[in-house]
């Protein structure tokens, strides 16, 4: 049987000033937020819309090989507080065929390529935070993120 999922989109990131930042993910019509945590450079891509810059060809090659291959990029869903999976589809046989990653790097590459992103309800039970207790102050802005 299929998990009750739910559409997630980043809500707000927040610099820790470390080199790490937190990635709030909003379960879409549900006041319940997701902590992720990811390297900057992620989070820099996530909030600019760009690319990476480590993980750009990581990224471009995964989905190239993907489609070379005959798979197309479907969703991400976030299993556990530390897994993921990007879910092709495959042109061939229909099946759908799942790639484990790390949560960071599959938000990561679902915001590259523009790619919806689930959770299933357990995932959002175990971690997930009420909105209304996380404080939007923590909103960054590019400017307050990259220092520019």
């Amino acid at each position: 049987m299929q998990a009750e999922m739910y559409k997630i989109t980043v809500w707000y990131i927040r610099d820790d000033g470390r080199g790490e930042s937190t990635v709030m993910l909003k379960v879409c019509d549900v006041d319940t937020v997701i902590p992720l945590f990811l390297e900057k450079p992620d989070a820099l891509a996530i909030l600019s819309g760009s690319h990476a810059p480590i993980h750009f060809s990581l990224y471009d090659a995964l989905i190239a090989t993907g489609e070379s291959s005959g798979l197309h990029l479907l969703t991400v869903e976030i299993t556990g507080e530390h897994t993921a999976q990007i879910l092709f589809l495959s042109d061939e046989s229909g099946e759908v065929v799942p790639v484990m990653l790390d949560p960071a790097d599959a938000l990561a590459l679902a915001h590259i390529s523009g790619c919806e992103v689930y959770v299933s309800r357990s995932i959002m039970e175990e971690i997930g935070i009420p909105a209304n207790l996380v404080l939007d102050e923590y909103t960054v802005s590019m400017q307050n993120f990259t220092g520019k």
